[in-house]
């Protein structure tokens, strides 16, 4: 009988003990506590995002604009309407299809299903502009574009190879996403 004596009064011991020291050092305790699992939660949450290597850095020797930029680059952050195959044929990227009217001069470009810009926004076919010359572009829905040429051209999608971005942003569709653009009077330097 007496070990056990012993043994809870050991424990009541070590108990009281931990009591009066938790009660005199508390708010350090806390403070110390609150501060490991910040580092914890920092470590597991946030400096994978400071750290970011998944970042790629591609550098061309050159000049370039905006406008200039080569099309290697922006074929890495986003994709073409329609993509030409190595025979040089017209195939779908964005689009799922394409109509071509019977004077040939007026093509209706239908978007994939379910496309989503780097923002996480639904491809749209309003967000989407194409710079070319002569030819008037409209967004009939969110799905379906209309371009009207002046004159016909049989080879006319294969024009449309070039890298979509969202309006007003460099937003794609590409397995990498453009973060940061530095330039000097109108030169990227990086």
């Amino acid at each position: 009988m007496q070990p056990t004596k012993a043994r809870t009064r050991r424990i009541k011991f070590w108990l009281h003990l931990a009591n009066a020291y938790f009660s005199r050092y508390k708010y350090p305790f806390l403070a110390t506590l609150v501060t490991i699992l910040v580092i914890i939660y920092s470590s597991t949450r946030l400096w994978p995002k400071i750290t970011r290597s998944n970042i790629v850095t591609i550098g061309y020797i050159g000049t370039y604009t905006l406008e200039t930029v080569p099309a290697e680059i922006l074929s890495l952050a986003t994709q073409s309407l329609i993509a030409t195959d190595q025979a040089g044929r017209p195939t779908p990227s964005l689009a799922s299809h394409w109509t071509v009217s019977e004077d040939g001069k007026t093509y209706i470009i239908f978007l994939k299903d379910n496309l989503r810009w780097h923002d996480g926004t639904q491809v749209d076919a309003k967000d989407i502009t194409i710079a070319i010359e002569n030819v008037q572009i409209t967004a009939l829905n969110n799905k379906a574009i209309q371009i009207k040429l002046p004159n016909p051209i049989a080879s006319f999608p294969t024009v449309l190879n070039k890298p979509v971005f969202k309006t007003k942003s460099f937003y794609g569709t590409g397995e990498f996403r453009i973060t940061q653009i530095d330039q000097m009077d109108n030169v990227i330097k990086k």
